[in-house]
């Protein structure tokens, strides 16, 4: 999993593997609580507690929050980070998990359900208008990738500037797919003699507090101050929705606007980490992990590579 990737990614001297037990693994750990989160939130209240995250702590460190809509729980502020003890979902948790002293070190983080980055009129349109991502490879074809919600359908055309540049060859759209976390993904089939300009970077895995390039496929100016990968998260459920998007980078500001959906992400010395799926408004831009992307999609379409 992506996950433990970035765990290794961030702090070097990580330990962690499958096969350790949660109790002594941070990333274990995470696993274990947004399971737990989900048992003890009903269903019709997964959105107070949409997600768990593992968040940059200091130098080389990491902590595990449970992510908190700040629009259903009173108690904490959009973009506040608190002990989780303060608030009533840690009294579920721990009857969930009793005689489990590292509980007490959970945080959590206040956020805004997250909203998809679509407008009219910007650089690609499908079922509605987003941004072109990385190129793409396969066997027998090539293109580039976009998010699923943008162009969700397979076999439509995908344009640019009102003119045809490729048809969907697969694609995964999470509306309306419920709690399993979900590739937001779409791999668009170039037509035969379109031109059309891709981005094309090696990607790796990002570590907490790597600093981003500026995300560009809308033409909004770019933040005051540069953005860095504030931490990972395991799922993040929409409920307005009714979708969860699978393991994505959280930035340590909105680095996206409307008609993002899409736009690849690269670290600031130019590699690609993945690709712009929504943002929490006014706090943080969710960027779902390519390698996370290309495993969903590459069980449909043979020797993808990016």
């Amino acid at each position: 999993m992506s996950i433990w990737s970035f765990a290794r990614q961030t702090v070097p001297d990580f330990l962690g593997a499958v096969s350790q037990s949660p109790s002594t693994d941070l990333v274990g750990r995470a696993l274990l609580i947004d399971q737990v989160v989900k048992r003890v939130s009903r269903r019709d209240r997964r959105g107070e507690t949409p997600g768990v995250a593992l968040l940059e702590a200091g130098p080389r460190m990491l902590s595990i929050a449970v992510l908190v809509d700040v629009n259903r729980v009173d108690g904490i502020g959009a973009g506040e980070r608190m002990r989780l003890s303060r608030l009533p979902i840690f009294r579920g948790i721990q009857a969930a998990l009793p005689n489990t002293d590292w509980l007490i070190q959970l945080e959590a983080f206040g956020v805004y359900e997250p909203e998809f980055q679509l407008a009219s009129g910007n650089t690609i349109s499908a079922s509605t208008h987003g941004s072109a991502g990385c190129a793409l490879s396969w066997i027998g074809g090539h293109g580039f990738a976009t998010a699923g919600h943008v162009a969700p359908t397979i076999g439509q055309t995908v344009y640019e500037a009102g003119a045809a540049v490729g048809t969907v060859l697969w694609a995964n759209d999470p509306n309306n797919t419920g709690a399993n976390p979900e590739a937001d993904f779409a791999v668009v089939e170039l037509d035969p003699g379109a031109s059309f300009s891709t981005t094309n970077a090696p990607y790796i895995t990002g570590a907490a507090h790597d600093p981003l390039s500026f995300v560009s496929g809308a033409g909004h100016p770019p933040p005051a101050t540069p953005a860095t990968i504030m931490g990972y998260c395991v799922s993040w459920a929409l409920p307005s929705y009714n979708a969860t998007l699978g393991e994505a980078y959280l930035t340590s500001q909105q680095i996206s606007a409307s008609g993002d959906s899409g736009a690849p992400v690269h670290l600031a010395s130019g590699e690609l980490i993945g690709h712009v799926v929504g943002a929490s408004p006014g706090i943080l831009t969710i960027v779902q992990d390519l390698d996370f992307q290309l495993q969903e999609a590459g069980a449909h379409v043979a020797g993808l590579k990016a």
